[in-house]
């Protein structure tokens, strides 16, 4: 969840808009749901989803709501740290491997040019090992990367529910 929620007042009704990682649109959109907002949009992009929501200003246990709405997002915006973070270990490693793979397969045509071509096929083999390892390792390091954070992601899911079950009580 990003920073970019805002909330805006009208004499009978509050709105608020929230942008958030699509991966989280449907926690989210229960989250809110049970801090008693009802979605007026939703627009999908790319990575994100833009929530627009209204409430009563009238809602009992308001100031309450607002206490745990406020944990919530802030477990929602630990949630997608957690999330992008994930993926941003597994991207540098596959960069450091693609762009070693690609300098195997320019040096591999270099050799070729100087008709080295014994030297060349060992490098292009290099490099097609190089490529077909993102493979292996996209699998591996994704359940070394789950692993680690697991945890931490299973405590955020509890935390959000135990936020989420006592709004909807307080309503």
């Amino acid at each position: 969840m990003n920073d970019n929620s805002s909330i805006c007042n009208s004499n009978t009704k509050e709105y608020i808009e929230v942008k958030i990682n699509y991966k989280l649109y449907p926690m989210c959109i229960d989250c809110y749901h049970a801090f008693g907002w009802e979605d007026i949009s939703t627009i999908r992009g790319i990575t994100s989803v833009k929530l627009r929501l209204t409430r009563s200003k009238k809602i009992k246990n308001r100031v309450e709501l607002c206490k745990l709405q406020r944990e919530c997002e802030d477990a929602l915006m630990g949630l997608e740290r957690l999330l992008n973070l994930q993926n941003m270990k597994y991207i540098r490693v596959a960069c450091v491997i693609s762009t070693i793979s690609i300098l195997f397969s320019l040096i591999t045509l270099i050799t070729c040019f100087l008709r080295l071509f014994l030297l060349s096929v060992i490098l292009s083999c290099l490099s097609v090992i190089g490529l077909g390892s993102i493979i292996f390792i996209h699998n591996k390091y994704i359940r070394i990367i789950k692993k680690e954070y697991v945890q931490e992601i299973n405590e955020y899911y509890d935390k959000l529910y135990y936020l989420c079950n006592k709004a909807e009580q307080l309503i």
